[in-house]
């Protein structure tokens, strides 16, 4: 005992220092205390209460000035998202200081305003659905922060010495008021009273059926823990979204309990209601945009966009749960995940579990999700055909069928082919685009003139050419249950390319030259074409190929060509790819058919040429001659009477045969004078002309015959060699009419 008395006298001294010390401390105490309430309604509005308690001791002590210049100075200086009043009761003097707010967003506006600054951390949730209800408020300020201003005024003022304006406020009590409950808590506000329940997962399941029609199924997991505390609100929730054309279904175990709801053939219309009614938001929304013209003609796409707000299924921020955003596609279709819907972002993987295609996965947490869709129906094409053909005169045509493995619908065949014409820059002109009447073309309607500027108006010379354009055509038609689209493109090989370029986003070449020289038979030529054809062939079957073939002529002898495997048959090369493209170069020699047809004219010609002068006669006359008896003489200035000579090859009695150096049968002898020519005399009866074949430079000398034979010469002569009188021609006996030249004969 006496042992703890001696340690109680050693400790008595430490005693007593500290109960004066608590004295002191509570001499010092702030001269007010901070009383604070935060109410907050159903609406989450509602008004932040602070109350200001000065006693009349604690004023006159360290207040200098009066209370009416202190109320004058706070009404000149109260922030302006602030109210205040002052009252008197019982010797304290009272300031309510109070911000009012509709909704959180205007509380924090005000705090901002008050603070000069936004705040770090102002949180109100006040959740009171079937997964939570509660309140509750997280703020980084205290209320001291919200008056600083006011303690500034005071200690500026000189209402308060500046030592002593740590002391100015004190901290009271501070409550949180929601519906009928309380919450105590600090001056910086920290509330959390949330009794909440949560779901484990949810899938978002789409069948795309057709273009712009959907089936869908959401499915929810719900742990038993959540079921187990408020099973039965869970259900009646639940039932609730299900739309009037949906239906829903429950799967229950001893883990956890499915609930899904699913509809059927939804166009973008009703999946956007759809998805209002189970996902309880207005906010949630379904964009569906063709973009087909981006792709092949033979691709059909759909660009679905969704924002859905999955926050009447969370606990506010106390709660989160796993999302995934599931796609199945019929046959021929395809889905990505594409931000613009033109590119591919992301395939998806193949779910085990739900067959579908996971195109998007994560947890909410409050923060609505967006879905970017592009939806694709694609046909393949399974086989081309490019057939090029060369025409006389230069100009090419390329016909290019595109042979689809599937037969589309009449409505999708019609779009491809004016999906194609759209590429190839055919637009119909609209009937209502044709002018009713001449006061339309005028412009006397609109006042306007048709007078060109001087600007506009063509200077002769300065106009320019415009380039050949190649004549192209479109359809499409069904072979042998095969649906075709068939391009055909005529004109020169420059027209051509051009018109190839926009058709299948590049120009490519294509190019034809032989040999200038037109009397050449066999000439050389060179043929070149290569041709991508863009998008066309961006879905192929697996045992796709092109078939390939160039009509040049006929008679063509192949040197070279690029493709080792090309034939040339019949004047057609033909070759076989299974590439996206066509490349080809060529050379070989034709014969020119018109070359040979220059020169079979050419000798026809001549050869006419040759039988035009023999028919002139001009091989067969010559020179006339005369023929005379031996031993006479001519009367006095005259010349011998020529004598008649047969023609050549032949042989007459007592003629011509002698006169050339040999012996006549009837001994007649031939005189030739070579000292003179014979001069031209006119024939006697005895006489006649004989016609000699080629051309005579001399004359011939004058002929005599043997007098002893010549009566009987002469008679025979006279009688059996008689010569038409025009032409010359031997007369056949008892003739009329001369056979060459058709002159009748005199008797």
């Amino acid at each position: 005992m006496r042992e703890i008395l001696n340690k109680m006298r050693n400790r008595l001294p430490i005693l007593c220092g500290a109960v004066l010390l608590m004295f002191l401390l509570a001499g010092c105490s702030a001269g007010s205390t901070i009383d604070a309430n935060l109410v907050i309604n159903k609406d989450l509005s509602g008004v932040r209460q602070m109350n200001i308690a000065i006693s009349e001791d604690v004023f006159q002590e360290y207040f200098t000035g009066s209370i009416e210049d202190l109320n004058a100075l706070i009404a000149q200086n109260c922030p302006q998202g602030m109210t205040w009043t002052y009252s008197e009761e019982g010797g304290v003097r009272q300031y309510n200081m109070e911000i009012a707010f509709s909704s959180p967003e205007e509380y924090r506006e005000k705090v901002t305003s008050i603070l000069g600054s936004e705040p770090e951390q102002l949180e109100i949730a006040a959740p009171d659905t079937v997964w939570a209800s509660g309140i509750s408020v997280a703020e980084s300020f205290t209320n001291q922060d919200l008056l600083k201003w006011m303690r500034d005024l005071l200690v500026g003022n000189g209402f308060v010495p500046e030592e002593q304006a740590g002391m100015i406020f004190s901290d009271g009590t501070t409550n949180v008021v929601y519906g009928d409950q309380t919450y105590r808590t600090g001056s910086r506000i920290n509330v959390s009273e949330v009794e909440y329940v949560t779901i484990d997962s949810m899938q978002i399941m789409t069948q795309v059926n057709d273009l712009g029609n959907y089936s869908r199924q959401v499915v929810i997991q719900i742990p038993a823990s959540s079921m187990n505390k408020k099973g039965e609100e869970i259900k009646a929730f639940m039932d609730g979204v299900v739309p009037a054309s949906a239906t829903g279904t429950w799967e229950e175990s001893e883990e956890r309990t499915i609930f899904t709801v699913s509809a059927q053939q939804m166009d973008p219309a009703g999946l956007a209601a759809f998805n209002t009614a189970v996902f309880v938001s207005p906010e949630c929304t379904v964009d569906s945009v063709d973009v087909s013209s981006y792709f092949s003609p033979f691709t059909f796409g759909t660009h679905l966009t969704e924002h859905i707000d999955l926050s009447g299924y969370l606990a506010g921020d106390y709660s989160s749960f796993h999302v995934s955003y599931e796609i199945l596609m019929a046959e021929d279709y395809q889905a990505y995940s594409s931000s613009d819907g033109i590119s591919q972002d992301y395939g998806g993987w193949l779910s085990e579990e739900s067959g579908y295609y996971v195109l998007g996965e994560g947890w909410c947490n409050g923060q609505p999700m967006d879905y970017s869709i592009l939806i694709q129906k694609n046909y393949k094409v399974q086989e081309l055909s490019v057939e090029t053909a060369r025409h006389l005169g230069g100009d090419l045509t390329r016909t290019s069928s595109f042979a689809l493995e599937k037969v589309p619908t009449d409505a999708e065949q019609q779009a491809m082919v004016q999906a194609v014409e759209a590429k190839a820059g055919i637009v119909a002109t609209p009937e209502d685009a044709v002018p009713e009447s001449a006061d339309e073309v005028s412009g006397e309607d609109t006042g306007e003139t048709d007078a060109a500027s001087p600007e506009d108006a063509e200077t002769p010379g300065e106009e320019e050419e415009e380039p050949e354009v190649a004549e192209v055509t479109i359809s499409g038609e069904l072979v042998e249950d095969a649906f075709q689209v068939v391009i055909s493109q005529k004109g020169s090989p420059e027209a051509i390319s051009r018109s190839t370029e926009p058709l299948f986003d590049g120009a490519g070449t294509l190019s034809y030259a032989v040999d200038r020289e037109f009397w050449k038979v066999k000439k050389q030529e060179a043929f070149t074409e290569n041709l991508s054809f863009g998008n066309f062939l961006d879905q192929v079957t697996e045992d796709f190929r092109i078939l390939y073939t160039v009509k040049l002529g006929m008679f063509r002898d192949m040197q070279y060509c690029s493709d080792e495997e090309a034939l040339m048959e019949g004047g057609t090369l033909s070759m076989e790819t299974d590439r996206a493209r066509v490349s080809v170069t060529y050379v070989g020699t034709k014969l020119d058919l018109l070359a040979i047809l220059f020169w079979v004219l050419v000798a026809l010609g001549v050869l006419n040429l040759l039988i035009t002068l023999v028919k002139a006669g001009l091989f067969k006359k010559l020179p006339k001659i005369q023929v005379k008896q031996a031993g006479a003489a001519a009367p006095a200035g005259t010349a011998p009477a020529p004598t008649a000579i047969p023609e050549a090859g032949t042989a007459q009695a007592g003629t011509t045969s002698a006169a050339f150096g040999g012996q006549s049968e009837v001994g007649t002898t031939v005189a030739v004078p070579v000292t003179e020519p014979a001069q031209a005399v006119q024939p006697s009866q005895t006489a006649t002309e004989v016609p000699v074949t080629g051309t005579v430079a001399q004359p011939v000398p004058a002929v005599t015959v043997d007098q002893e034979r010549t009566p009987a010469v002469q008679a025979d002569t006279v009688q059996a060699v008689r010569f038409c009188p025009k032409c010359g021609t031997p007369r056949e006996a008892g003739s009329m009419f001369c056979e060459e030249c058709g002159s009748r004969f005199e008797e």
